[in-house]
């Protein structure tokens, strides 16, 4: 009887831990429409698995380096459906929870790209795609240890 317990504990958090895998952040829903993300969930989870590591792992802050001349791009709010950029400045706030769709912020092949926030001494840092590649990839290979 324990052993049929312990069997159907194990099923349950095999079951959750896999359903968790299949959940669309929802930053992805400022960019893809349910039916989307639906259908990435359905035909493409590693589509899906990828989308969910990259809008939390692509990007981080950064203070300025002191000493270093730095090309940067002006940080802006962008459309995510149509690109356009929007006049809204930026405030510390809406870098929180931070969603690069919702940003001008792209990702080069092979080199970092930097991104100034106005009125603050921080700067965002686009991973190159080279290197989130190989970040989600090591975090695959982790989980699956």
């Amino acid at each position: 009887m324990r052993i049929n317990k312990l069997l159907v504990l194990i099923g349950a958090v095999l079951l959750s831990i896999y359903s968790y895998g299949q959940q669309a952040d929802s930053k992805l829903s400022v960019l893809y429409t349910p039916a989307e993300i639906s259908h990435f969930k359905q035909n493409n989870p590693d589509v899906l698995e990828f989308y969910n590591y990259y809008v939390n792992n692509a990007t981080y802050f950064t203070e300025i380096p002191k000493g270093k001349t730095l090309k940067t791009i002006p940080l802006k709010k962008v459309n995510p459906k149509t690109g356009e950029v929007l006049q809204d400045a930026i405030q510390m706030i809406d870098l929180d929870d931070f969603n690069p769709y919702l940003f001008n912020c792209k990702s080069q092949n092979n080199v970092n790209t930097f991104y100034s926030i106005q009125a603050s001494n921080k700067i965002l840092v686009m991973r190159s795609t080279i290197e989130i590649q190989k970040m989600f990839n090591r975090s695959k290979n982790n989980t699956n240890k």
